[in-house]
């Protein structure tokens, strides 16, 4: 193998490690996705904005260890944060019903 094959191969494998990790964030909720509504004057719920944001383990001052590391993996993986943010726009728009899955608070995300 030569050294660009090489270089080549541990950048693949040094992309899906991030993007592995960031599956691994999110699954554990250390990365949430928060929606938020307003009411329209017929009375539905609409969309109005998506957001990811740290996970909440409670004070920071008893759990200052697992806060500290939300607050990093916050901003280690903002690249693929504004990424699936995008993504979120897209199958969600704006301005769009609230989907009746979240209406129940089961999100799965």
């Amino acid at each position: 193998m030569t050294w660009k094959v090489r270089g080549r191969m541990m950048i693949a494998l040094g992309l899906c490690a991030y993007l592995g990790g960031y599956a691994w964030v999110r699954y554990g909720g250390w990365i949430v996705h928060r929606a938020e509504f307003y009411t329209a004057p017929d009375r539905t719920r609409k969309v109005a904005g998506h957001d990811l944001a740290p996970g909440d383990f409670g004070v920071p001052m008893f759990h200052p260890v697992f806060s500290g590391l939300a607050y990093t993996a916050y901003g280690l993986y903002w690249p693929v944060r504004r990424l699936e943010w995008c993504v979120w726009r897209l199958a969600v728009p704006l301005d769009s019903s609230w989907p009746a899955e979240w209406k129940a608070g089961v999100t799965g995300n």
